[in-house]
C-alpha cells in the first residue's frame, strides 16, 4: 500500500527511477489490505474504549481513520480493476456501488474532517456506527477478492 501511495505521487528529480522498477503483485497487495483493515479497525476500537462516553464521540481515532479508508478502499478498487485517481466524489460513488460503502457517510465524515461543519452531538454515534460497518463492507469484500499468487 505505501509502496503504491509513493508510485502514485513520486516524481524523479535526478538519477534513475529506481520506483518504476519495483513491482507488488495483486496478491500481495490483497493480503496487505486485508492486514490493514483489520489491524486498524482493532486500532481504533481500542482508541474508542478508552474515551470518555465512547458512543457521543466522533473523535480524533474516527477522522483519522477516514483517510487510511479511503486510501485502502482505493487500493480494494485497484485489485477490482478500477483505476481511482483521487479520494473525492467519483470514489465515493464507487464504493457505494462496491462494496456498498454508502457516499453520504464518507462526505460528511470529509466535511468534518476539513472543518466544514462540526458534528452534532446527536449525529455522531450514528457516524461512529455507520463508520465501523463501512469498515467490515471493506474488509470483508476485500477477503472476497480472488487473486492469482
Amino acid at each position: 500500500v505505501e509502496a503504491g501511495e509513493i508510485r502514485r505521487q513520486y516524481l524523479v528529480l535526478l538519477g534513475e527511477d529506481v520506483i518504476a522498477s519495483g513491482h507488488v503483485t495483486m496478491h500481495h497487495l490483497r493480503h496487505q489490505l486485508e492486514f490493514e483493515l483489520r489491524s486498524k479497525k482493532l486500532l481504533l476500537l481500542s482508541q474508542l474504549m478508552r474515551e470518555d462516553e465512547t458512543a457521543a464521540v466522533v473523535g480524533q481515532p474516527v477522522m483519522a481513520f477516514h483517510q487510511s479508508l479511503l486510501t485502502l478502499s482505493r487500493y480494494y478498487l485497484t485489485l477490482k480493476g478500477n483505476l481511482v485517481v483521487g479520494d473525492g466524489p467519483a470514489l465515493a460513488d464507487m464504493l457505494a456501488i462496491d462494496p456498498g460503502i454508502p457516499a453520504g457517510l464518507l462526505a460528511r465524515l470529509a466535511e468534518i474532517a476539513s472543518g466544514q461543519r462540526r458534528a452534532t452531538a446527536d449525529e455522531k454515534p450514528r457516524l461512529v456506527w455507520d463508520f465501523l460497518h463501512a469498515v467490515d463492507r471493506l474488509t470483508e469484500a476485500t477477503d472476497k477478492l480472488e487473486t492469482a499468487p
